[in-house]
Parts: structure tokens; C-alpha cells; sequence
């Protein structure tokens, strides 16, 4: 079945998930209720902030290897800081509440409160000094989520975000562009929404493929619900779609009004995790290059034959590397990732929903002492790419990360509302972008989408562009969307990743006007050549008359 993680598995709130749990109504109720007090904007920024908490209190729990010893230490600081602090403030809290509290034990207990929490706040500062993007991860940090007017100042003029909160009874979609807010409220709660996209996720994946749809009911009604009442704002033609709840787990591509037309054939799609990570995803980088480094990891066991072909006809496109079968190891992903800008993996992924930082995707294993004690402890671990382990990775080289494999989108939410899993883990590690899937997909469909997806970018299409145009030239083989909608591009889409000449960036219409233009510029030479070849006979002729005309008037003389 396609199950639809909203809850914390059982047991895990004694290892970290607790700490936003307990806070779960602080940041859900009070959405609603700004917005009813017609606070906006503090809505947004109390839904940002419930983005961006729970994922980094789970985050605390596990075992995860950053990419240097000073983020390691620093990161641990930071947790034991924090943990610290929030004893302390509990002892306090406890001492208040006794019915004669001594006065020199509370005392007491304030201090050491107020030194835990500088201690703490010491410990964030010092993250922030270091890494901005670290900095990102800390539960608590002192620097707030993107205000909604920060947030429009990054906007591209072509792109209309739409940021979704999702309630028990109601909804609200923000609605921004960069001279423009709007929040429009759904009348449709968490419980309705989890049921259809469950729906729609068992109508595209477990139908048998004679009963697969183009359009399955489901899809229609969501995008009734999430979309239609917002379409009068979205005049742009990109769209950036921040997900909430059981949107994570949704298509967007599929979504369409009944009569055959998708959201896909009037936008291009792009999601974020939260609005507050554009800064990241659009930090500055290199100008696009005319041969990006590709680094391709696929087949690593063999059963992905289609795999294998998808992973060489990349490597043509891009003269990249190309690790196949015993070849696409971990040490390869360690030796060569930080150098890559293009990193491709075509394999086997798991979802571990009771355990996210579990989820892996499958790698030959390494030979012995190639790879980190973490990652060779256990059963064959070393034949994995944990998410745990790729915090551990510096790509902050890379431009892109694509996860050809099944469930590589899917992740642990809480009721704080983030994802823990393998896209969270990459755009920690520094790529701006990563294109993941949403369920088991198919082998065969899958290498067709991605051959077409580098073959558009090759041609200089920026990501979202590419993988609209990929998903579109599947579709006509394969009308249901379970064989292209089931991949999403998270994060920056607008970049290129190939400088072409200018000649080459030149739209169709262009090269048929040039191509008319030469036909005809073609005959008017023809023609006047021909005129040119007729002018030079006929005054040939005359001269040639003139001339006999001239020699007979001599020989009448001379008789």
C-alpha cells in the first residue's frame, strides 16, 4: 500500500520527535486564527516557522555525519546546549509550581535557567558564524523564517509562489508574487485532503495497467479544492508550490479540470520544502558552463536493466562518468560528488517510514576500509547511501541531484510538518536542487523521462523546464500519470545548466523565419542571376547584329 507517513512512528517521541509535538497547537492554531484577525502576514511567518521545527528535533535524535569535524562538534554543542536548557527551564518551571516554593531554590534555579539559555544562544551564534547553511538545521536558532516580504523580494517577475497550510476543518493557500500577497482560505480540511491524495496515489500506482487513468477522479477533486480558487492569482508562468501535510505526497502534475488538461500544460512546476530556503537554493553560483561535470551511479545490483542504458545514454549527452553494476559504489559517491555538478543516481531507493534517516539508496558495496566506520557498521551497510550519511557529503558544488529511483521524495512527516528524508538530507548537504519520486516507478518509463530530461537540458532548458518538457513527451507514449508524474523537482528550478551560443538559444519561430527568409533572399539572387545571364545574351545578339549588319554594309561597299 502507499501509505501517507502524517504521524510520528510509535515510540519516537521519546527520541526527539516530542519537543515540536507538544508545541504541534502553537504553531497550527494561531495560523488560523491571524488570519481571521486579518494578520497575514504573521500567519505566514507562524506557518514558516512550524515548517522549519520539526524536522530539526528529530534531526538531534539520529546519528548523522556532517561533511567536517568542526560542524560535527559545533552541531553537538548546540543539541547539548539546548537539552540543557530546556531541563533547566523544566526544574524551574516544577519549583514555581509547588504550593510553598522556597524562594532561594527557585532563585537558584533561575540562574542556572538563564545560563543554559545563554549557553545555548552562545552555541547558535557560533553555528551562525560558521555556516549559514548549518545554521538552517538548528531547533530554535535565534535568526526567524522569511518574512512574506522578504520572501517576495526573492521572486523571480515570472514565478507566483503558493505556500499551503493545512487545518483540521479549513485550509489557506498564500498567495505571492513579487508585487503582490494575497491568502485565500480552502474550505477543506487535513482529514479530507489526506483521503484523496491517498486516493489518487492508490488509483495511479496500484491499478492494474489496463485501468490506469489519465485522469483519475481524484485528481480532478484536488484540483477543484487547491487549485481552481487560486487560479485568477497565478498569472505567471512558473509556479513554486511550498506543500503542507499530505501535499507532500501529491502529484501536482497530475492535477487537472476533468476535460483532459493538466496544470502541467499551463505551468511550470517547482516545490519548496519551506519559502525560507530560497536564500539557499538561490545563493550565487558559477555561470553555467558549456560542459557540466556528471557524475552517474546506476545498476548497482543489477536488476535495473533499463537502468544501465539510461545511465550511458547520460553519460553520451554529457561525456560524464559512468559507474555501472559492481562499479557504483559508495567510495565513488565520496571520491567524486564534491566535484560534480551534475550527480545521477539510477537504483533502488527505500522508504523507511519507521525510521527516516534509515532510507537509502542502494550502492554496490565498497571494498573493505574504503568507507566511514558509520557507514560500515551493520549488516551490508556500506552497499547504502543513508540519509544520515549524505549530511556527511560537501556538494556544494553540484547544481543538481536526481534520484532516479522509487519513493526517493518520500519522508517522515510530523505534526510540526517537515521531511525528514533523502531531498531534505541533499539540500543540506548543498545542492539547490533535487529531483526525487514520489512512488515505486517503472523501469522502462522511467529511463525514457530522464533520457528525455538531459536531452532538454543538453539543449539548455533550465531544470523545471526540462523535466515539464520530459514529463510531456512521456505522456504522449504513456497518457497515465503514473509513469511521469511521479517525479517532482524540489528547489531551484530556474537555472540552465548549458550555455549555448546564441544561435542555438534561437525559439522555432525565429529559425522559420530565417528559413523563409533565406528561400526567398535564394530566388531573388536566382532571379537576378537569370536576369543578369539573359541581359548579357540579348546584348550579346544586338552586338552580334549590329556587327553582320556593319560587315554586310562594308561588302555592298566594296562590289
Amino acid at each position: 500500500m502507499c501509505s501517507i507517513p502524517c504521524a510520528p512512528p510509535p515510540g519516537a517521541r521519546r527520541h526527539g520527535w516530542g519537543l515540536v509535538d507538544q508545541n504541534f497547537y502553537t504553531y497550527t492554531s494561531p495560523v488560523w486564527l491571524a488570519h481571521q484577525l486579518e494578520q497575514d502576514e504573521l500567519a505566514f511567518a507562524l506557518s514558516e516557522r512550524g515548517r522549519s521545527r520539526a524536522f530539526l528535533d528529530s534531526l538531534a535524535s539520529g546519528a548523522i555525519e556532517l561533511h567536517d569535524d568542526t560542524a560535527n562538534s559545533l552541531f553537538q554543542r548546540e543539541h547539548e546546549t539546548a537539552l540543557a536548557a530546556q531541563q533547566a527551564q523544566t526544574a524551574l518551571t516544577m519549583a514555581r509550581a509547588q504550593s510553598s516554593p522556597a524562594a532561594v531554590r527557585v532563585a537558584d534555579l533561575e540562574v542556572q535557567a538563564a545560563q543554559m539559555q545563554a549557553a545555548h544562544i552562545a552555541a547558535v551564534l557560533a553555528i551562525e558564524a560558521r555556516d549559514e547553511q548549518l545554521a538552517a538545521l538548528v531547533p530554535d536558532r535565534i535568526q526567524a523564517p522569511l518574512t512574506r516580504a522578504e520572501v517576495q523580494a526573492l521572486l523571480p517577475h515570472t514565478t507566483t509562489m503558493v505556500a499551503y497550510w493545512i487545518g483540521d476543518e479549513g485550509s489557506l493557500a498564500f498567495v505571492l508574487t513579487g508585487d503582490a500577497a494575497i491568502t485565500i482560505e480552502l474550505p477543506v480540511g487535513r482529514a479530507a485532503l489526506t483521503q484523496q491524495v491517498y486516493q489518487l496515489r492508490e488509483e495511479l500506482v496500484h491499478a492494474p495497467p489496463m485501468q490506469k487513468l489519465r485522469q483519475p477522479q481524484a485528481a480532478v477533486w484536488l484540483y477543484q479544492q487547491l487549485l481552481v480558487p487560486l487560479r485568477a492569482h497565478i498569472r505567471t508562468p512558473d509556479l513554486l508550490i511550498v506543500p503542507y501535510g499530505p501535499l507532500h505526497y501529491l502529484p501536482f502534475a497530475a492535477l487537472g479540470d476533468g476535460s483532459g488538461e493538466m496544470l502541467l500544460d499551463d505551468v511550470t512546476l517547482t516545490l519548496l520544502p519551506s519559502a525560507s530556503v530560497l536564500p539557499f537554493v538561490q545563493r550565487p553560483r558559477p555561470a553555467p558552463d558549456a560542459a557540466p561535470q556528471v557524475l552517474v551511479l546506476a545498476n548497482a545490483d543489477y536488476t535495473l536493466p533499463s537502468a544501465a542504458i539510461e545511465a550511458e545514454a547520460i553519460g553520451e549527452l554529457f561525456l560524464g562518468q559512468v559507474y555501472l553494476g559492481e562499479q557504483a559504489t559508495e567510495r565513488i559517491v565520496r571520491e567524486h560528488a564534491e566535484r560534480a555538478d551534475i550527480i545521477h543516481f539510477a537504483t533502488h531507493g527505500k522508504y523507511m517510514p519507521d525510521a527516516p534517516l534509515a532510507s537509502y539508496l542502494t550502492l554496490a558495496p565498497s571494498p573493505p576500509n574504503t568507507v566511514p566506520a558509520v557507514a560500515r557498521s551493520g549488516h551490508d551497510r556500506s552497499a547504502r547511501l543513508e540519509v544520515a550519511e549524505v549530511y556527511g557529503l560537501n556538494l556544494r558544488q553540484a547544481e543538481l541531484v536526481v534520484l532516479s529511483a522509487c519513493e526517493t521524495s518520500l519522508g517522515m512527516l510530523s505534526d510540526g510538518d517537515d521531511m525528514v528524508g533523502l531531498t531534505r538530507a541533499f539540500f543540506f548537504a548543498g545542492a539547490p536542487s533535487v529531483v526525487a519520486s514520489l512512488w515505486l516507478v517503472p523501469d522502462d518509463a522511467t529511463q525514457q523521462l530522464m533520457t528525455r530530461f538531459y536531452t532538454h537540458l543538453r539543449g539548455g532548458e533550465s531544470k523545471a523546464d526540462a523535466l515539464r518538457k520530459a514529463q510531456q513527451d512521456i505522456r504522449t507514449l504513456y497518457p497515465s500519470p503514473y509513469y511521469w508524474a511521479g517525479f517532482v523537482l524540489i528547489g531551484d528550478g530556474e537555472r540552465a545548466l548549458m550555455t549555448l551560443p546564441g544561435w542555438q538559444r534561437l525559439p522555432w519561430w525565429a529559425w522559420a523565419a530565417l528559413s523563409v527568409f533565406l528561400v526567398m533572399l535564394g530566388l531573388l539572387i536566382y532571379r537576378g542571376r537569370l536576369c543578369h545571364t539573359l541581359s548579357i545574351n540579348f546584348l550579346a545578339t544586338w552586338c552580334a547584329a549590329r556587327s553582320m549588319r556593319s560587315r554586310i554594309s562594308k561588302a555592298r561597299m566594296w562590289r
